[in-house]
């Protein structure tokens, strides 16, 4: 049972093709940042924005200080209800959950099925919404595409994605992870793969990279690909690659990235360069369409 723009619901009524962008805020600057790429993101796709905002226990304790209740969190949504659908004449929602973030948010977006989910981070800095390795906490159980921004201006495209492929695993599902964000975005894919000492793993990753060219080739999709030089510091030649290429995004789509084994993942999400990264996590997230 949710709260959805003040309706309670036992159950969704929502189709799989679920055409919603949800979007968790906690009101802060980044979080802006946050709601207005999601916001042109629903704009250019025409769809659904659904914005989130999490009562936790600290929260609950500020408003009974106030005296307040969370009626006053509902006005608050309701003003981004208003301004954002004014401004960029999209269909909006709001909804709000008590819990933590991380697991309320992943259990919205579960119970909307949205396709893709919009959050902000302020990366290693500062205190506020999902700093550091906590937002691995939620990007490693999302039952969604999960898109990490930081304070960057969105473009208004995702032109050219780049996908770091660091394993032959999964094949299939990431041959149709790739397609169907190029179909969705109209964008041009560049693979990156990882250069791997062991010739046993390079020669798997090799062929897989083949049979991408191969499938991408047979469905007429445009694509590159290309190779690192270098088995160390992985997470900086893609975000090199990145930017001499003017990769618009950067799509992880791989299983479980642990906290204790993701530095060059991690590091992904709170690049300097300030690219949106996408993470699909393989072991949660269905197939797309």
């Amino acid at each position: 049972m949710y709260n959805l723009k003040g309706i309670i619901l036992d159950k969704p009524d929502l189709t799989p093709a679920n055409k919603i962008i949800l979007v968790p805020t906690d009101f802060s600057e980044v979080c802006g940042n946050a709601v207005l790429h999601a916001a042109e993101l629903a704009r250019i796709l025409n769809d659904k924005l659904v914005i989130l905002h999490v009562v936790d226990n600290k929260a609950k304790a500020s408003l009974r200080k106030k005296h307040a209740g969370t009626e006053s969190i509902m006005e608050r949504l309701d003003k981004f209800k208003t301004l954002y659908e004014k401004n960029c004449k999209i269909s909006i929602e709001t909804m709000m959950k008590e819990g933590t973030v991380f697991t309320a948010i992943n259990k919205a977006a579960a119970e909307l099925h949205a396709r893709v989910m919009v959050i902000g981070t302020h990366g290693k800095k500062g205190w506020q919404y999902l700093t550091g390795s906590y937002i691995l906490k939620v990007t490693d159980k999302s039952p969604v595409p999960v898109i990490i921004v930081q304070n960057g201006i969105f473009n208004g495209k995702y032109s050219k994605i780049l996908v770091p492929m660091t394993d032959a695993l999964h094949p299939d599902k990431k041959v149709a992870w790739a397609k169907y964000f190029s179909g969705m975005f109209n964008a041009k894919m560049h693979f990156y793969q990882y250069f791997h000492k062991d010739h046993l793993q390079e020669s798997r990753l090799s062929a897989f990279m083949e049979k991408i060219s191969r499938s991408f080739e047979m469905d007429e999709i445009p694509f590159f690909v290309n190779k690192a030089e270098k088995e160390s510091r992985f997470s900086s030649q893609v975000i090199s690659y990145a930017v001499s290429h003017r990769c618009d995004l950067i799509m992880i789509i791989d299983v479980n990235h642990a906290v204790s084994s993701a530095a060059w993942y991690e590091s992904l999400l709170f690049n300097n360069e300030q690219i949106p990264v996408m993470t699909i996590n393989l072991a949660k997230v269905k197939k797309p369409g």
